[in-house]
């Protein structure tokens, strides 16, 4: 399997990815790729329970329309501290909480995220260091199903968990 992932920064200060993301349908042509991944710190989407959204990259309509039509299958982003997982279409989008800050939200604890690919199936799974791990969500590329698992973390960002 021949996976290319496409990384850029999203940190300037007006967190606007129209040119970096124009360029995303040549960066994925390259070479034809079976899984396609876009990497950003800031998020396309507003996170649950992490309160009112700032930080959201302005153009994210526009970001998420191209890399749909580049056949981007997994977007990973961070910024809120808080890991969650969408399905938009044919595409996911999973956040990733924090493995090196405190600056943390509800009840969540230091995590990272990893993501496991097979074949047409991915597991991405929420990581805590040096003691265990719980899955986020699981999808396959070819059928589109998936299962996500983010009743926990939605307990603990509202403070029930």
């Amino acid at each position: 399997m021949y996976a290319l992932s496409v990384a850029t920064s999203s940190s300037s200060p007006e967190r606007t990815l129209q040119t970096p993301v124009a360029e995303a349908p040549a960066d994925f042509a390259e070479g034809e790729p079976d899984f396609r991944i876009f990497v950003l710190h800031h998020h396309l989407l507003p996170v649950p329970g992490t309160g009112r959204e700032r930080n959201v990259v302005y153009d994210a309509g526009d970001c998420i329309e191209t890399l749909q039509r580049a056949g981007v299958q997994l977007v990973l982003s961070g910024h809120k501290h808080v890991p969650y997982a969408w399905r938009l279409e044919n595409m996911f989008v999973v956040n990733t909480g924090t493995v090196s800050s405190l600056r943390l939200r509800g009840h969540t604890r230091p995590c990272y995220n990893v993501v496991e690919i097979s074949g047409t199936h991915v597991d991405i799974w929420r990581r805590y260091p040096f003691h265990g791990h719980e899955k986020i969500i699981q999808f396959d590329t070819a059928t589109h199903q998936f299962e996500k698992y983010t009743a926990r973390i939605e307990q603990e960002v509202s403070g029930r968990g």
